[in-house]
């Protein structure tokens, strides 16, 4: 009886592992396209972005019309957003300093047109508050670690200068805060009554040694 040669041997074991080897899930590539954007305010920005598939489905219609009644047929499927209307930067002379110089002069043209139509809201200023700083800080330096109380507060606010709508503002806070007192009471009578060690340290009671006479034999 003759036996099988080496070779014979390994492509039938290669062959019993290959039989129980687990499956692998495949990954399909999902297909991508490099698009160049141009923004509102003339810039450009390029990334790959996912190609999404619109079905295209026959309705017979055309025109505006045959656009409305596929997509009531295409469903809730992700089309692209539309494109915001475009309008120039505050700062269009320096963006086209970038720019090439065949599309410089019709940015700038553009630009200057669409403000002409739709001029730039005026920035509001912010106002500044002006009020004697040394006077509050000399009432809270009077109680070192506390709050000053609440009408002392308020009487050296009117003095320092601040305004009555910052003193209203001061007054329905102290309100609030006062109405929420037993509320915020209750809940950190709960945290602390949970965990008594966070606030209170527990005391251990030291270790005594005691001698132990050994006898001499």
């Amino acid at each position: 009886m003759s036996r099988p040669c080496h070779a014979h041997k390994k492509r039938r074991a290669y062959t019993r592992v290959e039989m129980y080897k687990r499956p692998e899930l495949k990954t399909r590539s999902v297909p991508r396209a490099f698009v160049t954007e141009i923004r509102s305010n003339g810039t450009r920005t390029s990334s790959w972005v996912r190609v999404e598939p619109k079905p295209v489905i026959w309705t017979g219609q055309e025109g505006r019309v045959g656009e409305i009644v596929t997509a009531m047929h295409r469903g809730d499927h992700a089309t692209r957003p539309d494109r915001q209307p475009w309008k120039p930067s505050y700062d269009y002379e320096f963006i086209a300093k970038f720019m090439p110089e065949g599309e410089r002069a019709a940015y700038i043209a553009a630009s200057k047109a669409w403000i002409d139509e739709n001029p730039f809201p005026t920035p509001s200023v912010p106002v500044k508050v002006e009020y004697d700083r040394e006077l509050v800080q000399a009432l809270f330096a009077k109680y070192p670690g506390k709050v000053p109380p609440f009408q002392e507060r308020i009487k050296v606010y009117r003095v320092a200068g601040h305004s009555e709508a910052y003193i209203e503002r001061a007054i329905a806070r102290h309100e609030r805060l006062e109405a929420m007192a037993d509320e915020r009471q209750k809940v950190l009578d709960g945290l602390f009554g949970k965990w008594p060690s966070a606030s209170k340290p527990t005391k251990t009671a030291p270790k005594v040694i005691k001698a132990v006479k050994k006898k001499i034999t």
